[in-house]
Formats: C-alpha cells, sequence, structure tokens
C-alpha cells in the first residue's frame, strides 16, 4: 500500500539549528564533545513557562526578548512543564529567534511494553509541533524514566540527524550515581544535574565524572528555586564579591556554579 510504501523511505535528516555566537564579553563554556561556544548561562522554563490557557503571559515574551539582547542563547524545556514548550515556541518564533537558539529538550517515554518505541516518537513529534522545530540541539530522557530504552533510541535519532546531542537528566541526589554511571558508560554528551552552593552533591560523581569522560553539564536548580534568597534575606553581599564582578545574590549564587570547570551551562 501507499503507507507501507512511505513508512519504507528513509528518513531524511532534518537541518541543524544555526545557534547565533555569544555576544561579546558574554562568559562561555565549550561542549566538551564537539567544542562549541555557548554562554554558560542559559534559561530555564520550568513553573515559570507554564501559564495556564486564557491567563497573560505577554511578560515572559519580554522575558525572552531581555535574555536573548544579554546575550543568552540556551533554552532548557520538556513537555512535562504543562504549556511551556508552547509558549517558548511562540516567543522565540514570533521573535525570530527560535533557529537561533540552542534548544534542549527532554523526552517522556514509558510505554506499554519493553522496547516500545511508539511513546518516544509521540514525545518527540508533539515537541516538533509545540516548538515549531523539525530537529533540537540537545534532546534528553527526562528523569531517567525507561532510560534503557530511551538512550538507544536517542543514539539512533542522532544518527539521522534529528538531534545534534543526547543526555540524561535528574533533579535529586538520591539518582546522582544513577546518572554517574551513564556518564562512564561513555554514551551520552551531556547530563543534566541539581547543583547550587547549598547543595554540592553533584561534586562527588557526577561532575568529576562529566570532567574525566568530556560530556556536558547543564545544571538545574542554581537558585534551589528562590530559597537561596529567602535563606540570605536582605543580608549584603560579602565585600569579596566584588572580587569576580558579583553585584547581587542571584549572580553570587550562579557564578559559584559556573565556576565549577565541569559545568557547561546553568
Amino acid at each position: 500500500s501507499s503507507a507501507l510504501a512511505q513508512a519504507a523511505q528513509p528518513v531524511q535528516p532534518a537541518e541543524p539549528a544555526r545557534v547565533a555566537p555569544p555576544l561579546e564579553g558574554t562568559i562561555t563554556r565549550r561542549i566538551p564533545k564537539t567544542g562549541e561556544i555557548v554562554p554558560a548561562l542559559g534559561l530555564g522554563t520550568f513553573l515559570t513557562f507554564d501559564v495556564l490557557p486564557g491567563q497573560p503571559r505577554d511578560h515572559l515574551a519580554q522575558v525572552v526578548r531581555q535574555y536573548w539582547e544579554a546575550g543568552v542563547r540556551v533554552v532548557d524545556t520538556s513537555p512535562l512543564y504543562g504549556t511551556g514548550e508552547t509558549t517558548v515556541g511562540d516567543f522565540v518564533t514570533g521573535l525570530g529567534l527560535n533557529q537561533q537558539l540552542f534548544i534542549a529538550n527532554k523526552l517522556w517515554t514509558t510505554g506499554e511494553f519493553l522496547a516500545d518505541e511508539s511513546h518516544a516518537r509521540r514525545s518527540f513529534e508533539q515537541s516538533q509541533l509545540r516548538l515549531w522545530r523539525r530537529s533540537f540541539d540537545l534532546m534528553q530522557v527526562h528523569s531517567l524514566v525507561n532510560v534503557d530504552i530511551a538512550v538507544p533510541i536517542l543514539n539512533a535519532w542522532k544518527r539521522e540527524g534529528r538531534i545534534r546531542y543526547l543526555g540524561v537528566t535528574h533533579h535529586e541526589n538520591d539518582y546522582h550515581d544513577l546518572l554517574a554511571g551513564w556518564i562512564e558508560r561513555g554514551v551520552v554528551d551531556f547530563v543534566q544535574v541539581n547543583y547550587s552552593i547549598f547543595n554540592r552533591g553533584a561534586e562527588r560523581r557526577v561532575l568529576e565524572g562529566a570532567r574525566r569522560q568530556g560530556v556536558g553539564v547543564l545544571v538545574n536548580m542554581p537558585l534551589e528555586k528562590a530559597r537561596l534568597h529567602k535563606i540570605v534575606g536582605n543580608r549584603p553581599l560579602p565585600d569579596f564579591a566584588r572580587e569576580f564582578g558579583a553585584q547581587t545574590w542571584a549572580q553570587f549564587f550562579l557564578m559559584f556554579v559556573i565556576s565549577h570547570p565541569a559545568v557547561t551551562c546553568c
């Protein structure tokens, strides 16, 4: 049948996104696997970009514009972030930035049985529609769910040109050893992990392993979901913060994270 004939056609690789170069003076890092340069500060979209349908969201377009004008080129999102993907896709496309950004997305795949790829395909196709993209710079296994099945799928998509890099993620210390195990296998390009001045657990195996194996690191929760600001309250910055240019507590906390030699972007 015609449907079977179409299914038998080879997959045509999508053109990789042409990421805009960082602005002069921006703090940058190199992706270990390729040497590609990206800004050390990215834009995360968990919770903040999940806006209920019909609610005001124009302020988020201003957030995207301000981050872009300040030199941010990496945006991280996920199909599990509610309307986050849709919000990101709408605004970066409307601003003409879509193909100039390094989009790090995530794969959510469960499946009905072992090696069921249908959920992975649906997740990817849904993300393509929401983010208005044929391909992604980085696709990550969200929270290590079904990771043994998902990583081979991502490797196949990388060979086909659907993604440029693949990775695994988690946001809890209890899963650091599992993340480190995937780093040590040498089959991932990136790992995303929770790390902050308050919670330095990732230093023991994840960051050290990534440094040794040449794996890129995205950091989530560098501000501990704003809890760090509640701890310091109205206290002034310490005098030594001026030595490395920190003018606010947010800059202080973020500079601590990106000062680690294994961290690519937070």
